[in-house]
């Protein structure tokens, strides 16, 4: 009997192997906040523009300093070490406002969050059960500014490693973002968009014309329509799509993908024509561009089509049921065992 138990221990030990090796192909959504074991809340100071809001959107002076304070509770019976970063607001390829990519500025930035705030320690030891203040000192520039400057303040906790396999490792970690939003003044700047350039790239190992949507002002852009369309020199349409409800932080570059209506990209010139709808404003750009049989030929190496994509993920779905299988198998058979010695002593 212990022999059966080792090797269904192994075999149970095998599966969950897979099924690890598995899971780390696809994309790990957020824990929800109860999973995370702590919270934050930002204590709001006196120059708080609007007391219902949860994060910080103060009112500055040119030159001014200021420290932010932001409660850290640990939920968990056990301590916590808890990291502190700054990072300006950037905006992704979703076209979603990112509080949480370092090192991203885009040339029209003029002060990035990152370069005025910065944190007293750049982690804090939070004991089991208790509450401790965070301290975030923000200086702001001597030179006056209209618009704003946009930022996060991340909290992240680095949770135990789950070891799945010999060489496969995944760790479970948490963050929370506070967000800044700072301000000299009611200037009223309205943001303004250029295309800076089209870029035809692997994303996802899926071809796309990549395009390079850049906000020029230090002002957020919400519910910006986009619509672009790229074609050949014979007019044929090669990438078409229609997005709505963007969001843009200030002063950043949003690389929006549109995807290839064929499975490779072709060598020859193109023409991108986008078309941006923002409040009662309509911007038009038109962008041409080479790819040579170069770039052709690199780029179309990194692309897997779609059978092959469809494939891997048959290959991943067998593997998960004829692991679940072999699981429910050997606890049938363990029980059978089990039931069938029992009868024997009877």
């Amino acid at each position: 009997m212990r022999t059966l138990k080792n090797k269904f221990l192994l075999l149970i030990t095998i599966s969950f192997t897979i099924l690890g090796s598995a899971a780390v192909s696809f994309p790990v959504e957020a824990a929800p906040p109860s999973d995370a074991g702590f919270y934050v809340q930002a204590i709001l100071p006196e120059n708080q523009l609007d007391r219902n809001l949860t994060y910080f959107d103060l009112r500055m002076a040119p030159g001014q300093t200021q420290q932010l304070e932001i409660e850290i509770t640990n939920q968990l019976d056990t301590s916590l070490l808890i990291n502190i970063e700054t990072i300006s607001a950037s905006t992704n390829r979703h076209g979603i406002i990112d509080y949480t990519t370092p090192s991203i500025h885009d040339k029209s930035l003029r002060v990035p969050f990152s370069t005025i705030a910065n944190t007293k320690e750049d982690t804090i030891l939070i004991p089991a059960k208790s509450s401790e203040t965070a301290v975030v000192n923000v200086e702001m520039p001597n030179d006056p500014f209209d618009g704003v400057i946009l930022g996060g303040l991340v909290f992240t906790r680095e949770k135990e490693k789950t070891v799945t396999a010999k060489t496969t490792t995944i760790n479970n970690i948490f963050s929370y973002v506070v967000g800044v939003k700072l301000s000299e003044n009611d200037a009223n700047v309205s943001p303004q968009f250029e295309l800076t350039c089209v870029t035809p790239k692997t994303v996802n190992y899926q071809p796309e014309f990549v395009h390079a949507i850049r906000n020029t002002q230090a002002a957020i852009a919400k519910g910006v329509d986009v619509t672009i369309s790229v074609q050949d020199q014979d007019g044929v349409i090669w990438a078409h799509t229609s997005k709505t409800n963007i969001d843009m932080a200030p002063n950043s570059t949003m690389p929006l993908g549109v995807a290839l209506k064929r499975e490779e990209f072709k060598a020859g010139t193109y023409l991108s024509e986008v078309l941006i709808r923002y409040n009662e404003e309509v911007f038009n750009y038109q962008e041409e561009f080479v790819i040579t049989a170069a770039e052709s030929d690199f780029i179309n190496d990194g692309i897997i089509s779609e059978d092959s994509a469809n494939i891997h993920l048959q290959h991943i779905l067998l593997a998960l049921l004829l692991t679940f299988i072999i699981v429910i198998s050997l606890i049938v058979l363990l029980k059978k065992k089990h039931s069938l010695k029992g009868g024997c002593l009877r």
